[in-house]
């Protein structure tokens, strides 16, 4: 029997003095190699609520005019729009101490699901508005559920793509927060301030619909010990 110093590697192969007519082939495992049909799309459909908060930021500019015109809600003060304007900003600066724990309990894409729901709400309190109260209720909530994907998206982003995807899809959240502004403005010129509001309803609809396409984040699915999964 040879000694072990005596082996030998050597291009994959084991060889010994007995073994050098019959070398053992020892096989690789194949690389893992990333689809990035499969990021772009893992990476895109979270950005759904980046535009749906860009409706949220842009709705009071175009919408406020109208609803004074209106007077759905009776002869608004300069005290009550500013209210209705601001409420959805004072949601989106609470947002993040709330889904920053959320996103490591429940994980990215759970927690998103769930932000929906309450977003539709927000939209729907906003276009059926008998009164203030109803009003700044879904403007606050619109806001904190939009500015929950500020902190979501980035992080979802970053967990899903390789490096040298990382940069280029990084930024599709500020894109879509932009395109998102840029609809609402474009749409409320033809629209009255409450079908602007059901419109703008139907994107988290389509967000949570979309979610159920996208997978967890490989890395909240190894700090849950779900390593096969991952």
């Amino acid at each position: 029997m040879s000694l072990l110093n005596e082996n030998k590697v050597a291009n994959g192969h084991w060889s010994s003095p007995e073994t050098e007519k019959f070398p053992v082939v020892v096989m690789k495992k194949p690389e893992f190699v990333a689809s990035r049909k499969r990021q772009y799309l893992a990476a895109l459909i979270p950005t759904i609520g980046s535009f749906s908060l860009g409706t949220v930021l842009a709705w009071s500019a175009p919408a406020l005019p109208d609803l004074k015109l209106r007077q759905d809600l009776g002869n608004l003060t300069a005290d009550d729009e500013t209210w209705i304007a601001s409420l959805a900003v004072l949601g989106a600066l609470m947002s993040g101490f709330i889904v920053g724990v959320c996103i490591n309990k429940f994980g990215r894409k759970l927690t998103m699901l769930a932000i929906s729901f309450p977003f539709v709400l927000g939209w729907l309190l906003i276009a059926f508005a008998q009164n203030l109260p109803m009003m700044y209720a879904g403007r606050f909530i619109t806001g904190f559920t939009g500015g929950c994907f500020t902190v979501i998206v980035p992080v979802y982003i970053s967990e899903s793509v390789e490096d040298n995807l990382r940069g280029l899809l990084g930024s599709a959240m500020v894109l879509m927060l932009v395109t998102g502004i840029l609809f609402a403005f474009s749409l409320a010129a033809f629209v009255s301030w409450f079908w602007l509001s059901v419109i703008c309803a139907l994107f988290p609809i389509l967000l949570f619909f979309m979610l159920l396409f996208v997978p967890e984040t490989p890395r909240f699915l190894l700090l849950k010990g779900q390593t096969k999964r991952a």
